[in-house]
């Protein structure tokens, strides 16, 4: 239904994502383990310590942070540790994830897998094996709240934006 109002299906005979874009998601964390989101979670490159390309891995039918990069060093000397795939502004550390928060949500909405039959179709997911838009997790809410810092938003959006969000 949400699809039709918008007109996704005449868009998606346009385009249906690209991973050259990179969506900032700063809600409440995001699932990222999720199958939906496997090739679209933004990766922080300058954060590949062990040089194989990626910062997090699909394993097991999951996404996991990449156990090869994580050293405790700030390795792309942006003031952030081991920032893999975003970071938590609330709990000020490196771990942006949340269980089925609204932040997941808003994520899948934006870039879940289209077209492969699991769950929802993102707007801008790509389809099947395809992937689509980058999803760069950027946490400011507890899980609960409703009340975000407006300090840790602007930081949120300051990182955003120095890392190549769209």
């Amino acid at each position: 239904w949400n699809l039709n109002t918008i007109f996704m299906l005449s868009a998606w005979e346009i385009t249906t994502g690209s991973e050259d874009i990179t969506v900032a998601v700063i809600d409440a964390g995001i699932q990222y383990s999720l199958s939906e989101f496997h090739g679209n979670i933004w990766n922080n490159l300058g954060e590949d310590s062990n040089g194989n390309g990626t910062t997090m891995i699909f394993d097991g039918g999951i996404n996991v942070l990449d156990p090869g990069d994580i050293n405790g060093i700030d390795d792309d000397a942006n003031g952030y540790i081991d920032d893999l795939i975003g970071w938590n502004y609330h709990g000020d550390n490196n771990d942006p994830s949340a269980v089925l928060t609204h932040g997941t949500y808003v994520a899948s909405v934006i870039g879940a897998k289209t077209n492969n039959n699991e769950f929802i179709s993102g707007i801008a997911g790509g389809w099947g094996d395809i992937n689509g838009a980058q999803l760069m997790c950027l946490s400011n809410q507890a899980f609960g709240s409703l009340s975000l810092s407006a300090i840790n938003s602007a930081l949120a959006i300051e990182y955003a934006y120095l890392n190549g969000a769209n």
